[in-house]
């Protein structure tokens, strides 16, 4: 009877044994279906614009995006802790988008209010709970849809460059305005920063930390710098060629190994500051010096933009004047928002909402992703893509894409190294989930037998 024990043990772990690495087929299977259904849901958030589609795509294209926001909610509630960061976002969105609204009474949409902050929750539900389940795959499906829905808007950059306008040429009769932006798939240039700087920083990230993909992050970072310099485009192009020294130095200090001496809350009130004071010289001689530079003189449109975004400010400062409609603040300002990222928190939501907004950036610093050390390298080019969104958004910025959020969120998250996350990730969902009805039939039999084998020993 021992002997038969013995060989039952052994010729189970015989059939059941596999090369170090190896992947059952069925493993494999639920991999890819996995990878694709956090591919399409990261995709959602990367929303065309109204004129890029036909009318009922992009109908569905929002409303698959709400489905999507609304679930990783639910998910994230139901099987994730609650982070501070995602608390204070959270908040951000609802003092921006309702509780401004309701207070001011502001004569926007709400439909518009709750869409806009479903959408931030959903997606920074989604980044939280995807990346508490399984970094590596988590991030592989962010860097997937980004690279995917930034090549769909790179091919109608592509086709409609030279057209004025690009595929909104209706632009200047709209606004009664000459134009030398363009809009695309996404929105005009200088907006479109705020989805290609996130994915660039992720590719970025992932193959400092992993070794992959670093092909992948040179051509995409080569074709977006080339794409903003021939556009001349100034935020968006000053935005991407800073992001891109800070992937140069993480690159070299991944082949060397060294950590860079600065941390991300310093990034991060560096950031802020560039936003704040940018405005504040307004009036200098020196900030209109340096903007001629670019053919873009600041004693136009932009600066008297400021100008008026403060003594509306100033009316309303706590609580803001909400979502108003477009008709509204064109009236106030002459344009549909303030083309800066502190202005408008302050202008749409009040100081309120930018406390909020201040408190869930800065806690995307967790103790575990800080160093006396300083910055590792997929660190570094996480940062680099911050500073860009950040200089991008002191000339113009825009709440509702989302997908500039993701690089703060990742950065939370940057503390575990991604070359043993998936064997860890693996083996706490296999130790979860309930066996199969053959392995239970299995378990149970080797159970008894050992406990027999015991007795009669």
């Amino acid at each position: 009877m021992l002997n038969a024990n013995q060989h039952s043990r052994t010729g189970t772990g015989e059939k059941n044994s596999r090369k170090p690495g190896s992947m059952p087929l069925r493993m494999f299977k639920k991999d890819v279906f996995t990878l694709g259904l956090m591919t399409v849901c990261f995709a959602s958030f990367f929303t065309p614009a109204h004129y890029a589609v036909p009318g009922g795509v992009y109908a569905i294209w929002r409303a698959a995006m709400l489905v999507v926001s609304v679930l990783s909610v639910i998910l994230y509630l139901r099987s994730c802790a609650i982070t501070m960061r995602w608390a204070c976002l959270v908040m951000f969105a609802f003092s921006y988008y309702l509780l401004s609204s309701y207070l001011a009474r502001s004569d926007g949409s709400m439909l518009s209010a709750y869409a806009g902050f479903c959408k931030i929750c959903g997606f920074i539900s989604l980044m939280e709970f995807a990346l508490s389940k399984d970094r590596e795959m988590a991030l592989r499906a962010f860097v997937c849809a980004g690279i995917i829905m930034c090549g769909v808007h790179y091919l109608t950059y592509v086709q409609y460059r030279d057209v004025v306008g690009g595929m909104n040429p209706g632009i200047s009769i709209l606004y009664g305005i000459e134009t030398t932006q363009h809009w695309f798939f996404f929105t005009h240039d200088n907006g479109s920063v705020f989805y290609y700087l996130p994915v660039l920083g992720a590719t970025w990230y992932r193959y400092c930390d992993s070794n992959k993909g670093l092909f992948p992050a040179v051509a995409a970072s080569a074709l977006t710098l080339f794409m903003y310099w021939s556009l001349w485009s100034v935020a968006a192009m000053l935005a991407t060629t800073v992001a891109a020294v800070f992937y140069l130095i993480a690159l070299k200090a991944k082949k060397s190994n060294a950590r860079i001496p600065v941390s991300y809350r310093q990034v991060l009130f560096g950031g802020l500051l560039i936003c704040a004071v940018t405005p504040l010289l307004n009036a200098s001689d020196f900030l209109s010096s340096l903007t001629a530079l670019f053919g873009k003189p600041m004693d136009g449109t932009r600066g008297q933009l400021w100008g008026l975004s403060w003594a509306c400010i100033a009316a309303s400062p706590v609580i803001g004047h909400g979502l108003e409609a477009q008709s509204t603040t064109f009236f106030k300002l002459g344009i549909d928002h303030c083309h800066n990222v502190l202005l408008q928190l302050l202008y749409t939501g009040g100081a309120v909402s930018m406390v909020f907004f201040f408190l869930g950036l800065y806690h995307c610093c967790t103790p575990r992703a800080t160093s006396e050390n300083g910055l590792s390298a997929g660190q570094l080019a996480l940062c680099g893509s911050l500073i860009g969104c950040f200089i991008a958004a002191t000339f113009d910025w825009y709440p509702d894409m989302v997908v500039q959020y993701a690089p703060f969120v990742l950065y939370a998250y940057s503390w575990m190294d991604l070359k043993s996350i998936r064997d860890d990730a693996t083996t706490r969902v296999e130790r979860h989930l309930p066996p199969r009805r053959g392995q239970a039939r299995l378990r149970k039999t080797t159970a008894s037998r050992s406990a027999l084998h015991d007795q009669l020993v």
